[in-house]
C-alpha cells in the first residue's frame, strides 16, 4: 500500500468568514420542581433527628420519581405546629383502643369487645373461656369479665384515679400513655386488689405500679 504524500502545508487554507460553524442551542432554563414526598418526609425527620442525615448520605438513598439522591433543602413553607392536646373523650378513647387491642389474645380472653350499651358502667367487656389464664389472676369464674379502662397522660408516679367504683367492674386496666399520646405500658389490676387500696368514701384510688399483677408494654 502506498503511503500518502500530500503536503498539507500545499492545501489551500478557507478564511474565517466563510466557515460556518453549527448553531449552538442551549438550553432553556431547568424547571424548578417541587420537593418530592421522600424529600419532604426525610427533611421533616432530619429536624426531629439529625443523625438520620449521614445514615441516608451513606446508604446512598435516590427518589423514586426522579432518581437524585435524596438531600437536605429548606422546606418551601414553615411546618405546622402540631397540637398536642386532645379533649377527654378522645384521650378515654384512645385509652380503651390500646387497651382492647392489648387484652385481645387467647391467653387472657377470648374476645374483647366493646360493653354492649353506651350507658354501661364499665369500657369493656372480655367474653372467656377455661383456658383462659387471665381467670386464674383475678380468681374469678364467669364467662363475662367487666373491664374498666382508666388512662393517664404524661403522668410519672402514683396515679389518682377518681370514679372507682368496685361493684361495676372486675378487672381495672390502667392505661399509661406519652406526652404523644405513644403506649408506654397497660397496667392489670385486680378486682380485690383495687378493694384493699381504695379511698371507699371518695371513690378514689391512688394506683401504684406493684398493684398490677400483669404488665403490658
Amino acid at each position: 500500500m502506498r503511503l500518502l504524500s500530500t503536503d498539507i502545508t500545499q492545501l489551500r487554507k478557507l478564511p474565517l468568514q466563510r466557515v460556518n460553524l453549527p448553531s449552538i442551542t442551549r438550553d432553556p432554563d431547568p424547571k424548578v420542581y417541587p420537593p418530592a414526598a421522600e424529600e419532604i418526609a426525610y427533611n421533616r425527620l432530619v429536624n426531629i433527628n439529625p443523625l438520620l442525615e449521614a445514615l441516608v448520605v451513606s446508604l446512598d438513598f435516590v427518589i423514586n420519581t426522579t432518581g437524585k439522591r435524596i438531600k437536605k433543602i429548606d422546606l418551601p413553607h414553615p411546618e405546622p405546629k402540631i397540637n398536642q392536646e386532645i379533649d377527654k373523650p378522645k384521650l378515654l378513647a384512645l385509652g380503651e383502643y390500646y387497651a382492647m387491642k392489648a387484652l385481645n389474645v387467647p391467653f387472657y380472653f377470648d374476645e374483647v369487645k366493646q360493653a354492649r350499651n353506651s350507658n354501661s358502667p364499665f369500657d369493656l367487656e372480655g367474653s372467656t373461656s377455661d383456658n383462659c389464664l387471665i381467670l386464674n389472676d383475678l380468681a374469678i369464674k364467669g364467662e363475662n369479665i367487666r373491664i374498666e379502662v382508666k388512662t393517664r397522660r404524661n403522668q410519672e408516679g402514683v396515679k389518682y384515679l377518681s370514679s372507682v367504683h368496685l361493684d361495676q367492674f372486675d378487672l381495672l386496666c390502667v392505661v399509661d400513655l406519652s406526652a404523644e399520646y405513644s403506649l408506654k405500658c397497660i397496667y392489670l389490676v385486680s378486682a380485690s386488689t383495687v378493694s384493699n387500696n381504695i379511698d371507699k368514701k371518695y371513690n378514689r384510688l391512688i394506683f401504684k405500679e406493684n398493684m398490677a399483677f400483669q404488665k403490658l408494654l
